[in-house]
């Protein structure tokens, strides 16, 4: 546990000496934030930050510590786990260990490489593994790792497996429209039933006395001696499981699980969903039943249909589940390569769920750093930024996608999906200004003196719209011929900066005539230092600082180290920059400094923005919310 944070683990030692056994899940919890980062120091910063105290006796280092409550610190929690790749099915041996099939041909735990996506697995009790990369039906020995044979599947895919419980057969869904029941001894076909169109998934009794399939026929086809075939789902059904001791079957497609008999093929309880089922599973006394699809996982009583827990906090589809060998835990698998474990009984977890958990997108700070707002859904929230404390809510009929914010504070601006900008008094919510863009915003930025808002987008052709919000009407609007992705506004408001894929056109301020281009690869990110005024550009040739004015390049301003950057902020004082790539890392390096000063990694799939208060803190958004963090 202690091994990722290498340069803290005296102090984390002692946190935990003086949290006793309750500090150890503390840190369980969050150990796949841990390690590599850069630089190392960062290790102890995550670690503060999720067990909320201070690094004492560290020598003195830059560090982000939290301001704000943190907003991934989810309910029933017990540890994640980072697989290889995107998690497509999951399955506990019964001593524990996980066994994952991921994308790109991983397998989570000791078993030897898939040439290709691994889309089913399971493991009998007996400990023999049976999984599938499409082509084959791979058996195989948990103890060793050891593959023991290899059943070619010709001229179809395999979908999905599963195996009895002595692990003597193995059910494979072909999607010829069959059902494999093999002799995991032999590899040989023992028989072969009609499955209906594209079986996706597969179950077996752990006793091997039936066997059920489904997939794009919407129906279930069992066979306990005679073949019947029962309709529940109106759409695809993308898993199957059987309870332990085979007296139930679970379905999980179209926004529903179901739970079925099937000596009878009656059905015992239906599961209501928000979104398409992906995975089910039994808990081992076959009391519960998860399911999963859209990201939380819930469990349900496997009799009544009563649901019983949400867990919240993964970050993409979920495509695995299995509960641990004594139920008192249930692991989820993802797209986003994360395996989490949930501790089933845990009592901050309240039963029936919990709320709909919200999506959050980009923020913008008040110059005075009295609040924050977010995109949070499809409408804005407003946050004291001292105390979190939610101040109000903009609402719209339309999804609001980017915000800029006045300088002076006057003003909070919000671009829609329905084209408008609806520009609102920030302390009362009032609506000031609801001008129409000429289409969809791509980007969006508040001229320094707040009296007029740049708006731009595009798809093939481009489009750059200067909007007077003291006159109410439109400045000026060009066209330029490829989409503009992203817009900055010099310091005294003479020029404006619109990206391109393959360079940064600088505009007239005033009237919109085109100054001059600069060559760049891949820009994906602009923003512009406060204090010189300098452009600083993000892009495949690294980041660098550029006179807008004259065009010239005036240096690099750092290595990124996130991978292609997409949010980024300098400070107030000009002397920081704070970037973020496609990745849940965040890095803060001194200006004209290739190594970072100061790192954080958050629970989520990426950030989303990057922000800086008038005090020195950093505002970022990501999956789970809004962080805040104080740089000391």
């Amino acid at each position: 546990m202690l091994c990722p944070v290498a340069d803290g683990w005296r102090w984390l030692d002692d946190a935990l000496r003086e949290r006793g056994p309750a500090g150890v899940p503390e840190v369980a919890a969050f150990a796949q934030l841990l390690g590599p980062v850069e630089p190392a120091s960062a290790l102890v910063d995550i670690a503060c930050s999720r067990l909320g105290v201070a690094p004492g006796g560290l020598p003195p280092a830059r560090r982000l510590v939290n301001r704000w409550p943190l907003p991934d610190v989810f309910p029933g929690l017990r540890r994640v786990i980072r697989a290889p790749a995107a998690v497509r099915s999951l399955a506990v041996t019964p001593d524990g260990e996980l066994v994952a099939g991921c994308s790109y041909g991983h397998v989570l735990g000791r078993l030897a490489r898939h040439p290709d996506r691994v889309a089913g697995v399971a493991v009998s009790a007996t400990g023999l593994v049976a999984s599938t990369s499409g082509e084959s039906v791979r058996l195989s020995d948990l103890r060793t790792g050891a593959l023991l044979r290899e059943v070619p599947v010709v001229e179809a895919v395999c979908t999905d497996v599963a195996v009895t419980a002595d692990g003597s057969l193995v059910a494979a869904s072909i999607n010829r429209g069959e059902v494999w029941l093999l002799d995991a001894a032999t590899g040989e076909v023992r028989e072969r039933f009609a499955a209906g169109t594209l079986p996706q998934a597969v179950a077996v009794s752990p006793d091997g006395t039936w066997v059920a399939a489904a997939g794009f026929d919407y129906d279930i086809h069992l066979w306990n001696g005679v073949s019947t075939v029962h309709d529940g789902h109106s759409d695809v059904v993308y898993a199957l499981a059987a309870s332990p001791d085979g007296a139930l079957l679970a379905s999980g497609g179209d926004r529903s699980g179901i739970v079925w008999d099937p000596r009878t093929g009656r059905r015992v309880a239906t599961l209501e969903h928000g979104a398409d089922v992906h995975a089910v599973a039994f808990s081992p006394d076959g009391r519960l039943v998860a399911t999963a699809g859209d990201g939380p996982v819930r469990v349900w009583d496997a009799r009544s249909g009563a649901r019983v827990r949400t867990f919240r906090g993964n970050h993409r589809a979920v495509w695995g589940l299995a509960f641990g060998p004594s139920g008192e835990w249930v692991a989820s698998g993802c797209d986003a390569g994360d395996v989490r474990l949930w501790t089933v009984e845990d009592r901050s977890v309240r039963p029936g769920g919990t709320a709909r958990r919200s999506r959050w997108g980009g923020a913008v700070a008040a110059a005075d750093g009295t609040w924050i707002a977010a995109i949070r859904d499809d409408a804005v929230e407003l946050r004291d930024a001292a105390t979190a404390q939610r101040l109000r809510t903009l609402r719209h009929d339309a999804s609001a996608l980017i915000l800029a914010a006045a300088r002076n504070g006057a003003w909070l601006a919000a671009a829609h999906t329905d084209r408008t900008i609806r520009v609102h008094d920030p302390h009362d919510g009032r609506l000031l200004h609801n001008p129409t863009a000429g289409g969809r915003a791509a980007a969006l930025a508040a001229a320094p003196d707040g009296t007029w808002l740049l708006v731009a987008g595009g798809h093939s052709d481009g489009w750059a719209e200067a909007h007077d919000l003291t006159a109410g009407e439109l400045r000026w609007r060009i066209t330029p011929p490829t989409r503009v992705q992203g817009t900055a506004i010099g310091r005294d408001g003479t020029w404006c900066a619109l990206v391109h894929e393959d360079r940064i056109s600088i505009v007239d301020g005033t009237t919109g005539a085109l100054r001059h281009t600069l060559d760049t690869t891949g820009t994906s990110a602009v923003t512009v230092d406060p204090c010189t005024d300098l452009l600083v550009t993000a892009g495949a040739d690294g980041v660098r600082h550029w006179d807008a004015e004259s065009g010239a390049v005036r240096g690099r301003v750092a290595r990124s180290g996130v991978g292609r950057v997409h949010a980024m902020a300098v400070s107030p004082d000009g002397s920081l920059l704070a970037m973020a790539g496609w990745t849940n890392e965040l890095r803060v390096h001194e200006i004209g400094a290739d190594r970072p000063v100061a790192a954080m990694r958050v629970d989520a799939t990426w950030v989303n923005t990057v922000c800086w208060l008038p005090d020195g803190a950093l505002c970022v958004t990501a999956d789970p919310g809004i962080y805040v963090f104080t740089l000391t």
